[in-house]
């Protein structure tokens, strides 16, 4: 299963693998490769990929969220631990800290400070 995203701005193609990502730079003719390192998410594939206004990448598995930040090269995970979704297959930033996430099994609201909310 693959997931690709052109990021716009950038102009760099990101493309998903299990348990990673890979960071594909045209300018530059190289690609860089992104390995999870949360063992919960290590052999989880990559559903879906977005990017927010500071630039990081959002990338949704079943297990939840993992944003990557490319200029720190750190990752941050926000597992499901509340409620029981079905894979997180699309991702929309609504702003800094809210994304509206589709899943196999509805419409779910995240809120980076407040964690999961609830579903639609």
């Amino acid at each position: 299963m693959f997931v690709f995203v052109l990021v716009a701005h950038t102009k760099k193609l990101i493309c998903s693998q299990r348990g990673g990502i890979w960071i594909y730079d045209p300018e530059l003719g190289n690609v860089e490769k992104i390995r999870w390192t949360d063992g919960d998410f290590k052999t989880l594939y990559v559903l879906s990929i977005d990017e927010d206004k500071q630039g990081n990448l959002w990338c949704g598995s079943y297990k939840g969220l993992v944003r990557y930040n490319p200029h720190k090269k750190t990752e941050t995970y926000y597992t499901n631990e509340k409620f029981k979704f079905e894979g997180v297959i699309a991702i929309y930033p609504m702003g800094d800290s809210l994304f509206f996430l589709g899943s196999n099994n509805g419409l779910w609201k995240f809120d980076i400070k407040n964690r999961w909310l609830p579903k639609f």
